[in-house]
């Protein structure tokens, strides 16, 4: 095995938009636009354009693509229409497709992927490279309980030094079916292990003959509970989407999301999915209270949501905003509603571009909102739900890629930890962008440390080893790097959480951070990978939400306890609530002159 970090990059991204499953039939996708069976409205139904995503798209000779097609309606809805639409391939001597939109790379050249239907038709540009498969990186898990699962990606990396995501195209196999077998159907849940007995098992992934693989250890622990999202409230017809953290006997965490069992005390309030592809997302039917709870082995976690008459009033997708040639933008849609509320619903507007062959955006699940660019100008992108409508101005320059700098320049981390590193690019023009999602993320001895980059997780490295490496991040054949010094592993001492006392008024917030002590005397900031608590969350919830980590949220008065666990030991922090109201605002400095 020659790595088993996650791996992904820009093309990866690019791919991952015609690789997400489309909304199922039978949930509603619109806020208060009908209940269509097939997630369109009852007003115009008359399909008005087609857009395939990804709208371009680069693969190796002997891989794949998988491709999607969104139908946009007269009546402003939007609706998966790959399974019914005919595919086909402009130059079938440089690719072929089938039927569900999968397009395999034959020789190499430049083709279109046409989708049509009802007299209409959209299509991806789609480029076969004269590349060749080197190997294939897996994802590493941490040890998981039996009777949990974990779902496997497989990232082909290419001799460009290009990677591309197969995960839905490899063969699996597991060495051990009875520790965990391993699910080869593509149904929508390919590469999902399943931890049947405790042991150890080494997965593998083949496509073209080239393998890679990554070993899963299942182990024997007790669940001992399970905490899903603090109580909230949402809007009728809008959507919530849930998230369940197991915690075990050994004190370690799990992400059991897709493990649980779903359920909702009043589905004519609220009702909740179980679906595979829509696992945990909640939908508002009808105003009041319902309690929602994830059940597993025995163990049921739960929380309130209340669920509102609030219509919405606005979208904000937020300013205009400029990017370079070859690089990307999420757009997160913003509802506010009657009630002063607001609610990214980003996953229930429909997403246009003005105009499509300066930059295309998703509407495929997993991606909305997801802009692509494809050449200069500008593009307006629109979110719109019912009559309501938000915009923004969406500028492709043809800036060059001049540097680009990674931070921290250098670090220090414990072998079996992470370190998380960042991108910035900077430009011919003098501007400067956020490209840790688009790089490639390499280290130069994968022995002592390997770079993530896979969405979500890109710039993580992971320290195996002791030793220094450079970490580098490249883009159109621009380079920056970093050192990463990783220390013999020692024992992890304690957790501290910080401030480890403090009183805020209700309705305000507080950031704590988490620090891991170890044996040695070192420490390191663990706040954004400890799984946070809170003793009493009618007083004050706190967020495991990736960019929030460790930030309370008062609710009423009172006091609780806020803990961070990580790797099996907890720290704590007291938090009191006081109902103290704002008096006066400070503005300082009261006078200046610049």
């Amino acid at each position: 095995m020659k790595k088993s970090t996650i791996v992904l990059l820009n093309l990866l991204i690019i791919l991952s938009l015609g690789c997400g499953g489309g909304k199922k039939k039978g949930f509603l996708p619109f806020l208060g636009l009908g209940d269509e069976a097939d997630g369109s409205s009852k007003g115009d139904t008359t399909l008005e354009s087609i857009y395939v995503t990804p709208p371009k798209d680069a693969i190796a000779v002997e891989t794949f693509s998988k491709f999607k097609a969104t139908g946009i309606y007269a009546d402003g809805t939007h609706k998966d229409i790959t399974d019914s639409v005919t595919w086909s391939s402009e130059t079938t001597s440089i690719s072929e497709v089938d039927t569900a939109g999968k397009a395999k790379g034959i020789t190499p050249g430049q083709t279109k992927i046409i989708a049509t239907q009802d007299g209409m038709s959209g299509n991806g540009d789609l480029t076969v490279k004269d590349v060749t498969l080197e190997y294939i990186e897996i994802t590493r898990f941490e040890p998981i309980a039996a009777g949990t699962s974990a779902t496997f990606k497989a990232i082909g990396v290419f001799s460009d030094g290009t990677t591309q995501d197969l995960t839905d195209f490899v063969d699996w196999s597991s060495s051990d079916g009875g520790v965990a077998p391993i699910n080869n159907v593509d149904d929508g849940t390919k590469g999902k292990a399943s931890g049947s007995s405790t042991g150890q098992t080494t997965v593998t992934a083949t496509l073209a003959g080239v393998s890679g693989t990554s070993t899963l250890d299942v182990v024997s622990k007790t669940l001992v509970s399970i905490s899903i999202d603090p109580d909230t409230s949402i809007a009728k017809n809008s959507l919530k989407s849930y998230k369940a953290t197991g915690t075990f006997s050994d004190g370690s965490t799990q992400d059991l999301t897709n493990d649980v069992t779903w359920s909702s005390s009043d589905t004519g309030i609220a009702t909740i999915e179980n679906s595979a592809a829509l696992k945990g997302k909640a939908t508002g039917m009808s105003s009041g209270s319902a309690t929602i709870s994830a059940t597993f082995s025995g163990i049921t976690g739960s929380s309130v949501l209340s669920v509102t008459s609030a219509t919405l009033t606005s979208i904000s997708i937020g300013p205009d905003v400029s990017i370079a040639k070859g690089t990307n933008k999420q757009f997160v849609a913003m509802g506010t509603f009657s009630d002063g509320s607001t609610l990214d619903i980003s996953d229930m507007v429909t997403w246009t571009s003005s105009l499509t062959d300066i930059a295309g955006v998703s509407n495929v699940s997993g991606s909305e909102g997801y802009a692509q660019s494809l050449t200069t100008g500008t593009s307006k992108i629109t979110a719109a739900l019912g009559s309501v409508t938000g915009s923004a101005n969406l500028t492709i320059t043809s800036a060059t890629l001049s540097s680009i700098s990674v931070s921290p320049g250098s670090a220090t981390i414990v072998a079996g930890t992470t370190q998380q590193f960042t991108a910035t690019g900077i430009y011919s023009d003098g501007t400067s962008q956020d490209i840790t999602d688009v790089v490639s993320w390499s280290s130069a001895n994968e022995v002592i440390a390997m770079a993530s980059n896979i969405s979500g997780n890109n710039g993580l490295t992971y320290g195996d080893s002791a030793g220094t490496v450079g970490i580098t991040a490249t883009l159109d054949g621009v380079s920056g790097s970093a050192n990463l010094t990783v220390n013999p592993a020692v024992t992890l001492s304690s957790i501290s959480v910080t401030p480890a006392t403090k009183s805020i008024a209700k309705g305000l917030t507080q950031q704590y951070t988490a620090t891991a002590i170890y044996s040695d005397g070192t420490n390191q900031d663990v706040t954004n990978s400890a799984t946070w608590s809170s003793g009493t969350t009618s007083t004050a919830t706190i967020s495991n939400a990736s960019g929030t980590q460790g930030l309370a949220t008062s609710a009423n008065t009172g006091s609780t306890v806020i803990s961070a666990t990580w790797n099996g030991k907890t720290g704590n922090a007291n938090l009191t609530v006081t109902a103290a109201t704002v008096v006066s605002i400070a503005v300082t400095p009261a006078n200046q002159s610049v």
